[in-house]
């Protein structure tokens, strides 16, 4: 009898937790937009067009948009600082068949471009740390653009994909994972802890490992796997497509504890893709494929 009590309880425990969709709303009216990032204040986000051409800053208040640039590759893996008031991007231009990227800090009080480092050929994305500063690899070494507030997370660690594997540093360590072998590694995802990396492998779905590159957790049928700010969920796409198109796709958010699912969106008729959270956790920007930019108010419970 107290084992079945013991059961039960544990049953009920696990049961317990619930996410409460309080109002998913359209953000944007004229413009389409893509791929949106809460700025730290969680009062704007960070958005761009289907191809990464041109940063856009859409105000969640009174919904104007600042064009920040319409630069080629700015609104791909664009960064805001600590503070929220520079942002960090790459773009890119062709010349002579050749691919050449320049590094650019926008400051947004005054409105200064900063140009880092023009027309290179090996330059990547802006990288954050979990401390909050940003960084980038300029062949193969890191750079930082200068010195920049940090948040109160001492850990100076990050996890990005490069060349198809997972790269965790650890201050001036680096370390390559392949937690599942030789395959397509994307999106690694660092937990706010610095201790997990949730990524993508392949066609088989997401996972989660620790930095040594043991796999911790098996995410299922879910991709762009994102940590919500308390390390407690995980928020990503179940997406479906014919090989050619997207058919289908839905937000959806996960519990670390158990991997209780939750679905978000469940509209049917929307394709609904790469979730972010808000710095608070309490909510979640998304695009649907028509650049319709929503975001969704949430209530998740533990117990």
């Amino acid at each position: 009898m107290k084992q079945m009590f013991l059961m039960l309880l544990l049953a009920g425990t696990l049961a317990a937790q619930s996410v409460n969709v309080v109002s998913i709303e359209k953000v944007n009216s004229e413009k389409p937009f893509y791929f949106p990032k809460f700025s730290p204040d969680g009062k704007s986000l960070l958005v761009t067009t289907e191809s990464y051409k041109g940063l856009y800053l859409l105000n969640l208040r009174n919904a104007t948009v600042r064009k920040i640039t319409d630069e080629f590759g700015a609104g791909y893996k664009a960064r805001f600082d600590v503070s929220g008031k520079k942002i960090f991007y790459r773009s890119f231009k062709f010349r002579e068949g050749k691919k050449y990227s320049s590094e650019i800090l926008f400051d947004l009080v005054n409105g200064f471009r900063n140009v880092l480092e023009s027309n290179e050929r090996n330059l990547t994305p802006p990288i954050k740390y979990l401390n909050g500063e940003v960084f980038y690899l300029k062949e193969g070494k890191r750079q930082v653009p200068e010195a920049m507030e940090k948040s109160s997370v001492e850990k100076k660690r990050a996890a990005f994909v490069r060349d198809r594997q997972i790269v965790f540093l650890d201050g001036e360590s680096e370390k390559t994972l392949e937690p599942l072998g030789k395959g397509i590694y994307v999106w690694a995802s660092l937990s706010p802890d610095g201790q997990k990396i949730a990524f993508t492998f392949g066609a088989e779905g997401s996972f989660v490992c620790d930095t040594e590159g043991n796999v911790l957790k098996t995410l299922g049928d879910l991709h762009y796997p994102r940590w919500s700010p308390d390390g407690k969920w995980i928020a990503g796409m179940n997406d479906k497509d014919d090989g050619y198109v997207y058919t289908s796709s839905d937000v959806v958010v996960v519990y670390y504890g158990n991997l209780k699912r939750f679905n978000i969106t469940q509209s049917g008729d929307k394709i609904e893709m790469y979730p972010e959270w808000s710095p608070d956790g309490k909510k979640l920007a998304f695009h649907d494929l028509k650049g319709n930019v929503y975001v969704a108010k949430l209530i998740l419970t533990e117990e």
